[in-house]
């Protein structure tokens, strides 16, 4: 799917769209306007995920700060190990 970073399905069978972005929200339009070519009335959920203090929802988007999303990650076993392996694997490229 063109312009979509992840895509997964809720527990209720909706199609879930997300755009990740280390830029601000107010660099994010063209990233917005991806997302929302795949709104399929209140069918499909789609987030964006960017560098923002809150949370927000914004023209049928979520608006999720990336802060956040990294934080909750990180704080669990399989985010711990994840970035744990992936600081490894830049080591051992950078020797």
């Amino acid at each position: 799917m063109r312009g979509i970073d992840i895509y997964g399905i809720s527990s209720s069978g909706s199609a879930i769209f997300v755009q990740v972005a280390c830029l601000a929200l107010e660099h994010c339009s063209e990233k917005l306007e991806t997302l929302r070519q795949y709104r399929d009335g209140k069918r499909n959920a789609l987030a964006l995920v960017c560098d923002c203090e809150d949370a927000e929802y914004k023209d049928g988007v979520q608006i999720i700060p990336l802060r956040k999303v990294y934080a909750e990650f990180n704080s669990t076993p399989t985010g711990k190990l994840w970035f744990e392996r992936a600081i490894n694997v830049s080591e051992i490229k950078a020797r």
